[in-house]
């Protein structure tokens, strides 16, 4: 598995589909974008604090249920602070990752 999950460096195309699976947790989920940033259990404290902050931004997604929704809002937000926070959650997942 690449340092940056199934997606990058290679190991989304190099493996099939089947064998993309989380490492982190037991739910035989495939591992993607959304998946380790939205849903996989591990990072469910630093999520929920990312989260809180998001819904101070947009509010909705304190409602959403639609992961890809609110990935998208935070991956493409234009707002500086959502960017500095959105960066540092993902820095603190990856070092909990590895």
């Amino acid at each position: 598995m690449s340092w940056f999950g199934n997606w990058e460096g290679g190991g989304y195309k190099s493996k099939k589909i089947e064998e993309r699976l989380c490492s982190k947790c037991a739910l035989g989920k495939i591992e993607d974008e959304i998946y380790f940033l939205m849903e996989c259990p591990k990072y469910t404290n630093e999520r929920n604090k990312i989260m809180s902050f998001l819904e101070t931004v947009y509010p909705w997604t304190s409602q959403s249920q639609d992961h890809k929704s609110v990935f998208t809002a935070m991956m493409s937000s234009t707002n500086f602070e959502v960017q500095r926070q959105v960066s540092e959650y993902i820095s603190k997942i990856f070092k909990i990752r590895n």
